[in-house]
């Protein structure tokens, strides 16, 4: 792959937290529970609280420190919000991140987008206050795929935007046509844009064990830190968000070969 490739690991509650370490996530990325078919939301602080107290003792005992994103996510309607709605994600900000771990690449992923006549864009403004504060808590920000719809054809612009704000790297399944797996390609002209610009990429979009080898063979010999991401869901539990350790080590143990 030519850089260190890492799994991070998307939860719905922190139920199946226990399960993901142990199968081999490199990274937890935490929504409110019974948010996966919203593409995720806000925890509440007691998940969060309960999170960080378990990769603490993680790290205790295995010696391996796991880092934490926060979603910042209001409502599932948009990612186009109105001043109240970036009033609650300062709020979370600031009280999720009393629980975090400043210097440990814990922080949060979030994304707004300004409309502009039925025209999206990166809301340069708004994010910038965001990431300011994050920033200033010691905490990392990613952009999360808020922007696939925007990448298309302006992914050299959209990217350039999300570095103007300060974000540390983005999420991305490549663009607006389907997973990644459907977007290689264009994933790869991503990949190399980002590291240009000092932006880790995270891919994501239908990320699973029998087609990680497609995406990771689509970006071999690309720049820049990857990190794969994935909700790796039982399959044929309908409504269930619980993790499937053994989708965990397939993926997690394809990157490690």
């Amino acid at each position: 792959m030519g850089t260190p490739t890492h799994l991070e690991i998307a939860l719905f509650g922190t139920a199946s937290l226990l399960i993901a370490l142990a199968s081999g996530a490199t990274r937890i990325e935490l929504n409110s529970a019974q948010s996966y078919s919203s593409a995720g939301t806000t925890p509440d602080e007691a998940p969060v609280r309960d999170a960080v107290s378990t990769l603490q003792s993680w790290q205790k005992t295995h010696g391996i420190n796991i880092p934490l994103r926060i979603m910042i996510r209001p409502t599932s309607r948009s990612f186009v919000y109105p001043p109240d709605e970036i009033d609650v994600m300062i709020d979370s900000i600031r009280t999720l991140g009393h629980c975090l771990r400043p210097g440990t690449d814990d922080g949060f992923v979030f994304g707004v987008l300004h409309d502009e006549q039925g025209v999206l864009s990166v809301d340069e403004e708004a994010n910038k206050r965001l990431v300011h504060l994050a920033s200033k808590m010691g905490l990392k920000c990613v952009f999360h795929r808020a922007c696939d719809g925007i990448l298309g054809e302006r992914a050299q612009e959209t990217l350039e935007a999300i570095r103007r704000c300060g974000f540390d790297g983005v999420l991305t399944a490549g663009g607006p046509h389907g997973g990644a797996v459907a977007q290689a390609e264009r994933l790869r002209e991503v990949r190399g844009i980002a590291a240009d610009l000092g932006l880790e990429l995270i891919v994501g979009g239908g990320v699973r064990s029998g087609n990680v080898q497609t995406l990771t063979g689509a970006l071999t010999g690309g720049r820049g830190r990857l990190w794969f991401h994935s909700a790796c869901l039982m399959v044929g539990e309908e409504g269930s968000e619980r993790v499937d350790e053994e989708e965990i080590r397939g993926i997690r143990g394809y990157l490690q070969s």
